[in-house]
This record gives structure tokens, C-alpha cells and sequence, in this order.
């Protein structure tokens, strides 16, 4: 079992500071934009996955908690953000327009003061990933005398290198070998390169 991606991603989204969640909402483009008056609010109305970290097989919501002072208010306004497998986190920019990569969901929690929450399946109850039964895929002698795979419906490059390696943490291997540029995107029906195996 594993987590494919349900919608798919726009990392080329930008958005003014202090827009978090519509930020968030321009990562995944297929979402409906649902008002919350905080980030926090939107995390405590999330299919929530609290102190985990995402599994590596999709691109999903990440929340932290942010608590302090703005317009004379003071609470938990908390903090929505997008975590790419191997990438690291995607967020709305500290000031100005645009976007703001950090390496780690921790580098992003130290930078900016906040406490990391969790992760979600969903944005604004729109989902963005599922649970999906995802067969190991069978591997095929290439004629190269390279073992080959054929990805099926719920493969994840993390997920194969698992299957093959015993750790998912060697899928930029896979990735590199296939001439991949974007380790989340993968195809049912497309062969791939087990280099080493």
C-alpha cells in the first residue's frame, strides 16, 4: 500500500506573503478554493496525518503552527505549505510575491519560528493523494542484460526502488538511469531501467 498522487501539482505557483493557503490551493490548481479564516483552521478541517512525515510517494499539504500577533490579534495562526518528495518544501514567499523553496520541512519550521503539525490528504476537502494497493512490479530481463520494470497503476519511483534496493531512498538511482527529470511523475505502462540489480 502507498499514496499516488490524485491531482497534479503546479511548482511553478507564486502568491503574495501571508497567503499561504491560497498558495497552497495554486499547487494543487484542480482544488476549489475554500475559505478558512486561518491556516491553523484549514489544518483542524484537514484529513490529518499529525508528527508524520509523508512517506515519499506524493506531493501533499503540510501545516505548521504559528503563533503570534497580527492586527492585534494574537493566536495560532499556523502556516500551509507543500512538501515534494526529494525536493523539499514549497512555500508562499516571507515577503513580497512569488515562492520560496526550502530544502526539509525542518529548514522551513527553524527559518520562520513555527512547529511543524503534520501532513494532509487533502486541501480544503478537495483530496490530493489516495491509498492505493500498489503491486510490486515484476522484473523483465532487457536485452542489455539490465532488469527492467513496467510501472503499474500506484507505483512510485520510491516505492520500486524499495522493491528492489530494500530502502526508497535510491530512486534518484532509478530516476537518473531513465533520464527522469521530475522523480514524481511516472506512468502506468512505461519501462524503466533497474540499474545495479
Amino acid at each position: 500500500m502507498s499514496w499516488a498522487q490524485k491531482t497534479p501539482v503546479n511548482d511553478a505557483a507564486q502568491d503574495q506573503a501571508g497567503f499561504c493557503l491560497r498558495f497552497q490551493q495554486r499547487v494543487f490548481p484542480g482544488s476549489p478554493v475554500t475559505y478558512y479564516p486561518t491556516a491553523r483552521t484549514a489544518w483542524d478541517n484537514a484529513v490529518q496525518h499529525p508528527g508524520e512525515y509523508p512517506d515519499g510517494s506524493a506531493i501533499v499539504p503540510i501545516s505548521y503552527s504559528w503563533v503570534g500577533t497580527i492586527n492585534g490579534v494574537y493566536q495560532d495562526w499556523g502556516h500551509a505549505a507543500v512538501f515534494f518528495p526529494g525536493r523539499g518544501v514549497l512555500s508562499s514567499p516571507g515577503s513580497g510575491y512569488g515562492q520560496q523553496w526550502f530544502g526539509s520541512i525542518e529548514e522551513l519550521a527553524q527559518r520562520w519560528g513555527l512547529t511543524y503539525l503534520g501532513w494532509s490528504e487533502d486541501v480544503g476537502g478537495f483530496r490530493v493523494v489516495d491509498y492505493v494497493d500498489a503491486p510490486s512490479p515484476a522484473p523483465t530481463p532487457a536485452p542489455s542484460g539490465q532488469t527492467t520494470v513496467v510501472v503499474v497503476p500506484g507505483n512510485t519511483l520510491w516505492g520500486i526502488s524499495e522493491a528492489y534496493y530494500g530502502t526508497g531512498t535510491r530512486y534518484p538511482e532509478i530516476a537518473a538511469a531513465n533520464g527522469i527529470e521530475n522523480p514524481n511523475l511516472i506512468f502506468p505502462g512505461q519501462v524503466l531501467v533497474i540499474p545495479g540489480v
